[in-house]
């Protein structure tokens, strides 16, 4: 029985890991999408200021690509500890406090991750069904940029329930 349940662990562990890894992963590449917006802002002033001509797309393009960059880049966030904390109250505890104060909470990000998914995938089925597009001069469709929404929160959704392991072996074994 001790086999089994070591062996088990360790699959958790393996695909903990893996959460991590991709989430980092996803997390570098849409860190480049930054890159893209400069650029095409750099353009945007460029084409506005020194020739007169100002783009239809840039703005428009950019609010989708900050909206990939934002949505996806969460659970790489919390892979790094990266998310805001109220730290007067937080510095203070122990490890295994604040592994307990994250077990507890944990619930708020899992509500919060399954709105996203849940009420996100819907808005995003909606509109491409729909052919929404947007009231921008481009009229781009809508559904790529809000199907980030439902992609993000699984992502989070998933860095969060590898936290929610490490934070419950931290609690078990007294802080260590």
């Amino acid at each position: 029985m001790d086999a089994d349940s070591g062996q088990g662990r360790e699959n958790v562990n393996l695909l903990i890991r893996f959460i991590d890894k991709m989430n980092r992963w996803i997390g570098r590449i849409v860190s480049y999408l930054v890159i893209v917006m400069i650029l095409t802002i750099m353009y945007e002033v460029i084409a506005r200021y020194f020739f007169g001509s100002p783009t239809l797309w840039v703005t428009e393009l950019n609010i989708y690509v900050l909206c990939g960059y934002i949505l996806l880049a969460g659970g790489a966030t919390l892979a790094d500890n990266g998310h805001v904390r109220v730290d007067i109250f937080w510095g203070t505890l122990s490890t295994r406090n604040k592994a307990l104060t994250d077990i507890i909470t944990s619930g708020l990000l899992f509500a919060f991750c399954l709105a996203l998914v849940w009420k996100g995938g819907e808005m995003a089925i909606r509109s491409f069904v729909n052919s929404a597009a947007s009231a921008e001069a481009m009229g781009w469709p809508l559904y790529p940029s809000q199907f980030m929404v439902p992609l993000g929160g699984f992502l989070l959704l998933l860095q969060g329930l590898a936290k929610l392991w490490r934070d419950i072996l931290i609690f078990r074994n007294g802080g260590k």
